[in-house]
């Protein structure tokens, strides 16, 4: 319908008149460039903090490894030392070694056992060697 109406010829075209720039554009793209820089400013003090920060605990750090590998080697003596006191305190209270403890500890001898005593012999005594078996 409006595509085929003509334009009344009497009517001249309006022209637009370009806008001056208004200050108020200025100084908010001066306030948005003021403020981005503030805000990068804030963000690389507070890197700076934490990272210093960060650079302080190191030594902390590796004061608290070398305590826990102290305390590890600390604790591997003390399960060998439990290993061999609990394999000790086993033997001791075993049942059916009871007479072999006590002939262990004590001066008891079983009936059927002879006593064997090894002497030095004197160095003017040559030893014979023997030989090898082939």
């Amino acid at each position: 319908m409006y595509a085929l109406r003509t334009p009344p010829e009497n009517q001249e075209p309006v022209r637009r008149k370009r806008k001056a720039p208004q200050p108020k554009q200025r100084s908010s793209h001066w306030s948005l460039a003021a403020e981005t820089t503030v805000k990068l400013s804030v963000n690389v003090l507070l890197t700076l903090a934490g990272v210093t920060g960060l650079m302080q605990l190191i030594p902390y750090r590796d004061a608290q490894v070398k305590k826990l590998e102290e305390l590890e080697t600390a604790v591997q003596v003390s399960e060998q030392r439990n290993q061999k006191n609990f394999s000790t305190f086993s033997n001791t209270f075993d049942p059916y070694r009871t007479s072999a403890i006590m002939q262990d500890q004590g001066s008891r001898v079983a009936e059927h056992q002879q006593k064997v005593v090894l002497k030095k012999l004197p160095a003017s005594v040559p030893q014979q060697a023997t030989p090898p078996n082939e």
